[in-house]
């Protein structure tokens, strides 16, 4: 709830008394049963602020954080596997990526989670050498499934990435007096049709 309340208190758009009425409605809604009321005033508040829903219902977020305590008990270890996801964030570009590719990101890095999860828990169990041909088996499917969908996503977002550079873009030179030569770069977007108006 903390987070949601930090999205609220950056909205430039608010003034005081509506940032202390927002924290007031989150407050209300985080109790097992909150009142109707409060629950169509926070559907207000969500229609209002379009981002709040990130700060509390970011699934993949969420996702990778119950993956990420499955991994180990210990706050070390969760720490450096979650710093380590948010690096591969970082380098996959998802602060300045349009939403289509922060989707493709966050099912990247899921999957690469869950990839080096069961390949710990592979390497664990074949180190016991007491599995059984059944059991060595099913493991190996699952990892097989695993790296699978983590090419896919990762596939996937290179081929978004490319078909996004596709995209034409527009360069005209302009020669100024004087001889100064001025470049005037952008998107080029189809006009629309009068007729399809």
């Amino acid at each position: 709830m903390s987070e949601a309340i930090a999205v609220v208190e950056t909205e430039d758009h608010l003034t005081s008394a509506e940032i202390e009425e927002a924290q007031e409605i989150l407050r209300r809604t985080n109790t097992e049963n909150p009142s109707e009321e409060d629950v169509a005033a926070l559907r207000r508040l969500l229609s209002h602020i379009p981002d709040l829903w990130r700060a509390g219902g970011e699934l993949a977020e969420y996702a990778r954080l119950k993956l990420i305590q499955s991994i180990s008990t210990r706050p070390l270890v969760q720490e450096f596997v979650k710093a380590g996801s948010k690096h591969i964030c970082r380098s996959l570009g998802y602060d300045d990526a349009p939403e289509i590719e922060r989707l493709l990101i966050d099912q990247v890095v899921l999957c690469w989670l869950r990839l080096n999860l069961l390949e710990v828990q592979y390497t664990a169990v074949r180190n016991q050498q007491t599995m059984t041909i059944d059991q060595a088996n099913f493991l190996e499917k699952r990892l097989d499934y695993a790296q699978r969908r983590y090419l896919r996503a990762c596939e996937t977002l290179a081929r978004v990435r490319k078909i996004a550079r596709r995209t034409p873009a527009l360069q005209v030179n302009i020669a100024a007096d004087g001889g100064q030569q001025v470049n005037v770069a952008g998107d080029v977007r189809p006009a629309k049709s009068k007729l399809a108006s």
